[in-house]
């Protein structure tokens, strides 16, 4: 199977990257880490070589990745926060993590080019 085109990427976007998002944002309670997270969810995605055409395999893998994505960037806030003894509240609130938003902002906009 080879690699995915970009017109497929762009068409599972249109059509996952909300919902992902959504439940990214239920899961870390932040708009800005749950769009990060989705983000780098379809730039996963893009490098995968997943069969879009099957569509219960395709939601089940965004899915699986957006929870284990979400998740390590909790407990990534989570050990920021601690290690900078500040309140766990603070990173979720946007406090920090300017700099991983950035790449991830500039990983999107390598993505938005290439598409």
């Amino acid at each position: 199977m080879g690699s995915l085109t970009p017109e497929q990427v762009e068409d599972a976007y249109r059509r996952y990257f909300p919902v992902i998002s959504r439940k990214c944002q239920r899961m870390l309670r932040n708009a800005n880490e749950a769009q990060d997270v989705a983000q780098e969810v379809f730039l996963r995605l893009w490098k995968s070589r997943l069969d879009l055409r099957d569509a219960a395999a395709t939601t089940a893998w965004l899915y699986k990745v957006s929870t284990r994505l979400a998740v390590e960037r909790m407990r990534s806030s989570a050990w920021r926060a601690e290690a900078a003894g500040e309140p766990a509240d603070a990173l979720a609130s946007g406090a920090a993590g300017a700099d991983e938003r950035a790449d991830h902002t500039r990983a999107l906009h390598e993505l938005a080019r290439l598409l």
